[in-house]
């Protein structure tokens, strides 16, 4: 889209120079008729306008130019990694990296059933050497350097592996404000974590042997277990609570930011949203509680664009509930439809959008207990990269990329059919799954999903 306005704005400048230049020849051949100027200064002098048109319309197209390649290649890539820790566990992320900014954001998938496993959307700035772990249900983020160096473009293309660093991080207990983290680890990553709970940690590299030691106390000390990009970070849970319970309750100061259009955008990326939009105005982050009609307590961050009529909701972790499926989803309004990715089935469900797009202030609410129920029946087809761009935008169609992507009909549930699916259930051997959204949540059978997939997988 960029590409096509700077091509227009490029023609535009053409002819409005060529049209300029045409008036002044125009208007200098009138005088040279009627006798105003002599033949030979004309012609010299026309030569030299026409020359300097060129010459400035050659600049302005090699700007513009220039503008396009950079925009190129400042494109994040986005990439699935699956990691196979010293402990076995098969950790599945989203990896976006971009080489020329530095930068490289690791959105975590589901990790449950690990014991003390926690989801975080992680982001690394390597031009200040700093990295953040986010957990979106905690509201907080853990600040360290980076543990371990960035990787090339190869690196994180691998899609499997089993080289992962392990560390142990020693919480500092006090809050970070918005310039304490400005100051120490820069500016995106004070951005990323605004209206968060910041607290910086030590991290120690473990060796074999101290790890074996770890493992050992970990049923004694109960250790909690981050993992980022082939590396892990493990802390003692008990303190990690109890220090986050101390700086919430400090005094808290809110600081408003403002930061330039290029870097909102790369924090939009950094939020596994994973795609980079050209907009007018920069999108608005927030954190959301959602308590639905089971009153089940959802928490997500909430990127929404009234502009570009966009919504990204990154769910946190909800595998405290029966059937919980954490995912990462991204609505474009401008098409009617969007996604549920799901990371560690690497798998997109696409469906019209359920719910129409909220105003500034209905995103910035909080918590709300407005949820509408839906229920969701799949089509057992994979869809390519380009039917997915045919029917519901480009943007949704790379938004899950190289995932496999199922369609399903969205049916809206009143509060009886609520209630029967709640009892049918019950007594039956069918297994419902959940997905939440914003002001939404989405039901669909396990049986159908996994079918779904298993076909779709067949026609590969």
């Amino acid at each position: 889209m960029i590409i096509i306005v700077l091509c227009a704005v490029f023609c535009r400048l053409l002819f409005a120079s060529s049209l300029s230049s045409f008036r002044h020849v125009k208007k200098h051949i009138k005088e040279h008729i009627t006798g105003k100027v002599s033949y030979r200064f004309e012609k010299k002098h026309l030569s030299n306008t026409l020359l300097q048109t060129f010459y400035g319309t050659m600049k302005i197209a090699i700007g513009l130019l220039t503008l396009v390649v950079m925009y190129v290649k400042a494109t994040p890539e986005v990439n699935h990694l699956i990691e196979i820790d010293h402990q076995g566990r098969e950790i599945h992320m989203d990896v976006i990296h971009d080489t020329e900014d530095k930068t490289v954001i690791a959105v975590i998938g589901d990790v449950s059933k690990y014991q003390n496993g926690i989801p975080t959307v992680n982001f690394h700035d390597y031009n200040t050497g700093y990295g953040v772990l986010k957990n979106i249900n905690r509201k907080a983020c853990i600040l360290t350097k980076t543990p371990v160096p960035m990787g090339t473009d190869e690196k994180y293309r691998i899609g499997f592996t089993t080289e992962v660093h392990d560390h142990f991080l020693k919480i500092i207990p006090a809050k970070m404000s918005y310039d304490d983290v400005k100051a120490l680890a820069g500016e995106k990553l004070a951005s990323y974590c605004k209206d968060y709970t910041t607290l910086y940690a030590e991290v120690t590299p473990v060796n074999k042997h101290s790890r074996l030691k770890r493992e050992a106390a970990e049923i004694v000390l109960n250790i909690a277990n981050n993992w980022c990009v082939f590396s892990s970070c493990s802390f003692e849970l008990a303190r990690h609570i109890i220090l986050f319970g101390k700086a919430i309750a400090s005094k808290y100061f809110a600081v408003l930011q403002i930061v330039t259009l290029y870097r909102i955008m790369k924090i939009l990326v950094a939020l596994s949203i994973l795609w980079v939009v050209y907009v007018e105005t920069a999108p608005e982050v927030n954190h959301l509680i959602e308590i639905d009609h089971q009153g089940r307590e959802v928490h997500m961050d909430v990127i929404h664009d009234s502009v570009d009529k966009t919504v990204i909701a990154v769910i946190g972790d909800v595998s405290k509930y029966k059937n919980g499926i954490p995912t990462v989803n991204l609505h474009d309004y401008n098409t009617g439809y969007g996604v549920l990715k799901n990371i560690n089935r690497k798998a997109c469900i696409l469906t019209k959008t359920p719910v129409p797009m909220g105003t500034d202030e209905k995103y910035r609410v909080g918590v709300t207990t407005e949820v509408h129920d839906h229920f969701l029946k799949i089509i057992p087809v994979k869809m390519s990269y380009d039917d997915v761009k045919a029917s519901s935008g480009e943007r949704l169609a790379s938004f899950c990329k190289d995932y496999t992507t199922l369609y399903a009909e969205v049916t809206p549930m009143n509060k009886p059919s609520r209630q029967k699916r709640d009892t049918t259930r019950e007594d039956t051997d069918f297994e419902d799954v959940a997905a939440w959204c914003v002001f939404s949540k989405c039901t669909f059978r396990l049986s159908a999903f996994n079918a779904a997939l298993g076909a779709s997988e067949k026609l590969i």
